[in-house]
């Protein structure tokens, strides 16, 4: 955080006294997460430990929700800028098992899906270099992004129970019940740091401006958080206890989709003429 200040403190006070184009926007932007146990495992996994139930979950989550962000940049000449900004983040994760249950009430059998979407909050602090591949006046620009960025998450820095949510139910009839468990908890760190690429396009329409378009892979080998799934089988006639356990890596690493809007503030720096 201190950093990021002090970085703020320096672009005001080198804009104010350069008077190079300044602007301030307002983000908006959803985020495809990463939960898998190594970080490039990008597919869905499906796993049969037993003949009674599946476990399912995908290693690529874009269930994420709309997150907002502010930035502020400098565009230092034609080819050349620099933005910093604040977007609240976050990790979704996604999973299910699936199963045939006895249904009492209804004395038969039906299909049974428990899923769990676990949603965990994060800050995001970043730097982004941009350089300019196309830029002409009052024209549809696209920009490559170098990105430094510092992920971070409340809580303790040692691994800790955060929630935790269950069902139960009847698998066989008098043989078999189950109880699911979805439990999450924090990592032994609460910050990461990333490294980030991707490309950016300041939108003109008529040779108007309306939005800016941004697309940016943001790479982490750490995760601040796990998710853990636990199945339980209960024999009613033997009394043996199964109990399968699956876990999900809340990553601070993702894919952001985002889309902003410009508001030039140099007239907010630039000293009244006499």
């Amino acid at each position: 955080m201190k950093i990021f200040l002090t970085s703020l403190f320096i672009l005001f006070f080198g804009i104010a006294q350069s008077q190079k184009t300044f602007y301030a926007s307002v983000d908006l932007f959803t985020k495809m997460s990463f939960n898998s146990t190594h970080p490039f495992e990008w597919d869905t996994k499906n796993v049969n430990v037993s003949p009674l139930f599946e476990y399912n979950h995908s290693s690529v989550t874009i269930a994420d929700p709309l997150r907002l962000g502010v930035s502020l940049g400098w565009n230092i000449n034609q080819k050349h800028s620099i933005e910093i900004g604040a977007h609240y983040d976050g990790v979704t994760t996604k999973s299910n098992f699936r199963m045939t249950t006895y249904q009492e009430a209804l004395g038969y059998y039906t299909p049974n899906i428990a899923t769990s979407l676990g949603r965990s909050q994060q800050n995001r602090y970043f730097i982004n270099y941009k350089y300019s591949l196309l830029n002409k006046k009052d024209k549809t620009s696209l920009s490559l992004i170098g990105s430094l960025g510092l992920v971070t998450r409340a809580g303790p820095k040692e691994v800790a129970d955060v929630g935790i949510i269950g069902s139960s139910g009847i698998i066989v009839k008098d043989s078999i019940l189950f109880d699911y468990e979805n439990a999450s908890y924090t990592s032994n760190s609460n910050k990461a740091l990333q490294l980030g690429l991707g490309l950016s396009s300041n939108i003109y329409v008529s040779n108007k401006y309306w939005v800016t378009l941004s697309f940016q892979f943001a790479y982490s080998g750490r995760y601040l958080g796990l998710d853990k799934n636990s199945f339980r089988l209960i024999y009613l006639n033997s009394g043996d206890t199964y109990k399968y356990v699956f876990g999900q890596y809340k990553r601070a690493m993702g894919v952001y989709f985002g889309v902003s809007r410009h508001f030039n503030l140099d007239n907010i720096f630039k000293k009244k003429e006499k």
